[in-house]
């Protein structure tokens, strides 16, 4: 059987890009910018400089990577050994995102989130969109559980295929910025319609409970008007 899917219209997509430009998302569009100052200040691959990247996005966006030295030197080798249209394939944040065990042995942990926003903020916004739950959630919302199969964490070409099948269905174009919003905002207001105490972003929570009009236009099907 086919799962059912909820087509995305760019109205929704405008309604919560002016809801990220506005009041409502001061702490969010701050952190992006102290990203974004970031990447023009350190452009270089360096121990250093990636270690210092890899701190701030695991800081400023939860991706919960505990050993961040390893994981800076595994991210560096990566991107010093990556040559050409690599750096723009979604390959490339696969291969970021198997950080190796320690010395001591243990498993190859994949931390898909944490190197695609790696990705995302210092090597290329329009390449790599982001990988987290809510933008998982939100594309099999929209394109059907079978856009990704019935795996929970699948890889991300098969993520960044599901986004671009996304994008290229609501006539976005190549912006991803736009839609990676939309996802996350939106994939966390579905949680908390469905239970207020979901753990979600403490700034979106306040948006939620203060319902500006252009919530009901980005939420579109989802929108729950509030008592």
């Amino acid at each position: 059987m086919v799962s059912p899917q909820v087509p995305l219209h760019p109205a929704q997509v405008e309604a919560a890009q002016a809801i990220y430009n506005s009041a409502h998302a001061g702490s969010w569009r701050r952190t992006d910018g102290a990203l974004a100052a970031l990447c023009s200040a350190m452009p270089d691959v360096n121990p250093a400089a990636t270690l210092l990247k890899v701190v701030t996005v695991n800081s400023l966006y939860g991706t919960n990577v505990y050993a961040v030295d390893r994981a800076a030197l595994h991210v560096a080798d990566v991107l010093n050994g990556a040559e050409g249209l690599l750096r723009c394939r979604p390959e490339l944040v696969e291969k970021m995102a198997a950080i190796p065990p320690p010395p001591a042995g243990g498993a190859t942990r994949m931390h898909r989130s944490f190197a695609s926003k790696f990705a995302h903020f210092f090597i290329d916004h329009d390449c790599f969109p982001i990988y987290d739950s809510f933008a998982l959630k939100m594309l099999r919302a929209h394109l059907g559980r079978d856009a990704l199969a019935a795996d929970p964490t699948p890889t991300y070409m098969a993520f960044e295929a599901a986004f671009r099948t996304l994008a290229q269905k609501a006539g976005l174009g190549s912006d991803t910025r736009r839609l990676d919003r939309y996802l996350w905002m939106i994939g966390q207001y579905r949680d908390w319609t469905r239970n207020p105490s979901a753990q979600i972003n403490s700034e979106l929570r306040d948006l939620f409970q203060a319902d500006p009009p252009e919530l009901a236009v980005a939420a579109g099907a989802w929108y729950h008007p509030r008592a």
